[in-house]
């Protein structure tokens, strides 16, 4: 069988990406086809808050440069996005990242809030301690992702070393604390996000398309799958 390349798909809302350029959301779902590509969507909001998916790629991998390929690709289908996107809401994929800042220079990547907690919920599931301290620790945590300012982070932050273990101390000093301003509310709230802190709505939007798509479909088919879903997308929108 021989490797597929990836594909890009721009979407019959292209026009929303040039009316509403300034909040760029980017997500993949898996298991939509047989070759095992993912599909990568990226999704605007209009000015009643709807989100409309604007490009779709399914990519040979999940390597940097298959995401440049799409970013990239992004960009020279709508250049004027390079100046206006003021951010990108995303997962905590760091490939993503270093892409989206090496094509984006103006805009600011917000981790999907969602997601934060989310996470820090499973990190915390994973201790060995009493369900008293572990609900300590989420409270604390939650404080760290709503902190108005760096006095408050301080403050909670202090707060957590004092109960967590020292194990987990060091994973949020290692893969958390070096990258608030992606996530902490004081750094990231001064970013023209209008309010959206989450990818749900492009996440329900997956959920939707995978719901014709599967692991078993030809590339061919999921492609034809995913633009009649879109226009379906399109006409509840309208």
């Amino acid at each position: 069988m021989t490797q597929m390349k990836s594909i890009f798909l721009q979407s019959a809302e292209q026009k929303m990406i040039d009316q509403f350029p300034e909040v760029l959301h980017l997500d993949a779902t898996y298991r939509v086809n047989n070759r095992r590509m993912p599909l990568y969507v990226v999704m605007v909001e209009d000015d009643n808050g709807k989100g409309a998916s604007v490009a779709y790629a399914l990519l040979a991998n999940e390597r940097k440069e298959s995401i440049f390929f799409f970013l990239n690709t992004l960009l020279k289908t709508n250049p004027l996005v390079k100046d206006l996107a003021t951010c990108f809401i995303v997962d905590k994929d760091f490939t993503e990242i270093n892409v989206i800042e090496s094509l984006f220079s103006k805009a600011q990547v917000i981790l999907c809030r969602f997601h934060v907690l989310k996470t820090f919920r499973l990190e915390t599931t994973k201790l060995k301690i009493t369900d008293d301290e572990r609900n300590t620790i989420r409270s604390i945590l939650q404080s760290l992702v709503y902190s108005t300012s760096g006095d408050k982070y301080q403050e909670s932050l202090e707060k957590l070393e004092k109960i967590a273990t020292q194990g987990f101390i060091q994973y949020f000093t290692d893969n958390w604390d070096n990258c608030r301003r992606m996530w902490a509310r004081y750094l990231s709230s001064a970013v023209k996000n209008f309010s959206t802190k989450t990818n749900n709505r492009l996440e329900r939007h997956n959920q939707e398309v995978k719901k014709s798509l599967n692991s078993h479909v030809s590339v061919a088919v999921c492609l034809r799958k995913l633009i009649k879903c879109n226009n379906q997308c399109i006409a509840r929108r309208e």
